[in-house]
């Protein structure tokens, strides 16, 4: 019988995985280049940065495409969900793209969505029970 593959290339990580053997850890880059890292990442042109590497400092991307479908931001107090809203609220605007927000928003959010489209001067639509607002600018 010919063999087709003379050395089977994953055996070797099979056996160390079934030993208990998970290989060689990563190295996780200090907070102040994650810090570095962060504050230099800008949304390129096809999506919106939400966050760097704590390995490598590349940007995490959800591309624009994504995100006209549905989007569930969850996570504890404190962690981020909103500054993770605001990045896609801030690209939307920017980019012209519909922007619909259906949650309980407090008045500080809608204040600063507000304060964006009219820093880009678009149309803003802010819709309560009691009334609906309609801004142009």
């Amino acid at each position: 019988m010919i063999d087709l593959i003379p050395k089977r290339v994953h055996a070797e990580k099979l056996k160390e995985l079934q030993e208990g053997i998970l290989g060689q850890e990563k190295q996780e880059l200090s907070d102040e280049k994650i810090s570095s890292f962060l504050n230099s990442a800008t949304d390129s042109a096809n999506g919106t940065v939400i966050g760097v590497s704590k390995y490598t400092g590349r940007a995490l991307v959800i591309f624009d495409e994504y995100l006209n479908q549905v989007a569930l931001i969850l996570g504890t107090t404190g962690s981020g969900k909103t500054i993770t809203l605001r990045r896609f609220y801030k690209r939307a605007i920017q980019k012209g793209y519909p922007l619909i927000v259906d949650a309980k928003p407090d008045s500080a959010n809608i204040d600063w969505i507000m304060a964006l489209a009219e820093q880009i001067t678009v149309n803003f639509m802010d819709s309560t029970v009691e009334s609906i607002t309609i801004t142009t600018l």
